[in-house]
């Protein structure tokens, strides 16, 4: 795992977009960053840190 801080203009599905592997599926990248932050939502916050995956 590592983390990344959310930038101005982040959203959860962009940031999921940049990270999942071509040919897969973004929105199963979504849900694992919501279970792993335990967020509520996918809104995200400039300078909020989010644990990421290494893949």
């Amino acid at each position: 795992m590592t983390s990344y801080i959310v930038r101005p203009g982040d959203t959860l599905w962009s940031y999921a977009s940049a990270i999942t592997p071509a040919g897969h599926d973004v929105s199963e990248t979504v849900d694992e960053l919501i279970a792993l932050n335990n967020l509520e939502s996918g809104s995200l916050q400039a300078g909020q840190r989010i644990i990421v995956p290494v893949e």
